[in-house]
């Protein structure tokens, strides 16, 4: 009986901390310069398929990081 709620525990809790690992990154690009916003930039996260082009504002945002 302890053995199966143990368990029950171990699984519990790695299937949680699998759910909270994901989070989202968010900035806003503007030129060095001028300091105007840069519309449609676009912003990778190196070796992932994940990225976002900035709006009117030059903010972005990437979710599911």
């Amino acid at each position: 009986m302890k053995k199966g709620f143990l368990l029950f525990i171990i699984l519990f809790i790695s299937g949680l901390t699998a759910i909270a690992q994901t989070g989202k990154v968010v900035g806003k690009i503007t030129d060095a310069e001028t300091g105007e916003p840069l519309i449609g930039a676009n912003v990778i996260i190196e070796g992932t398929n994940l990225g976002a082009a900035t709006n009117l504002d030059g903010e972005y945002i990437i979710i599911n990081v």
